[in-house]
């Protein structure tokens, strides 16, 4: 490998590891943010589904079934490019493009 090479991979490397990172400590933020709302929709239902390409702007959609998540965010995506699915704890259970 020529060293510009090594280069190049070692600063997308760090680019990645820092972009993890930082998403992780949003979703820290997000978690507390949640608990000082107990009645945010994210803490009544087991999953959200995220769609950030609607057309009316960045749109959330809950349920406690996986399998009906899953399918909700096939068929947004269908529609509006990407969908993903979280669970309660922020995490990306489901994605699809």
């Amino acid at each position: 490998m020529h060293l510009h090479h090594l280069i190049n991979f070692l600063f997308i490397m760090t680019t990645i590891e820092l972009l993890e990172e930082s998403l992780k400590q949003l979703k820290i933020i997000q978690r507390e943010n949640l608990r000082r709302e107990p009645n945010h929709p994210r803490n009544k239902f087991d999953y959200t589904v995220i769609v950030p390409d609607h057309p009316l702007g960045y749109h959330e959609h809950y349920t406690n079934d996986l399998q009906v998540a899953k399918k909700s965010a096939i068929e947004w995506a269908t529609d509006y490019g990407r969908a993903s699915v979280e669970n309660r704890n922020l995490e990306t259970v489901f994605a699809v493009r």
